[in-house]
């Protein structure tokens, strides 16, 4: 929900976030709109979790190695990677 609305976070709550929609996205089940409607597209279009789960993997890692500063997410960005 902060992703979606915004939200600054530090490295650690950033990969913190990413682990929950990871989840979410294994269980098919979020309360926040975008990832529902991202799960949505995903068993009407049969998209394989493997696929969204290696992209949020690859984010995670990313920001383990290298990123320093605070992810910032508006919501426009978000909605661009669906």
């Amino acid at each position: 929900d902060d992703i979606s609305d915004g939200g600054n976070f530090t490295k650690k709550n950033a990969i913190k976030k990413l682990n929950q929609i990871k989840s979410q996205i294994l269980i098919k089940k979020s309360d926040n709109l975008i990832i529902s409607e991202f799960i949505s597209l995903q068993i009407k279009y049969k998209i394989n979790a493997l696929i969204p789960i290696d992209l949020i993997n690859g984010v995670k890692f990313f920001y383990a190695r290298y990123v320093k500063v605070k992810l910032f997410m508006t919501r426009h960005q978000v909605m661009q990677m669906t």
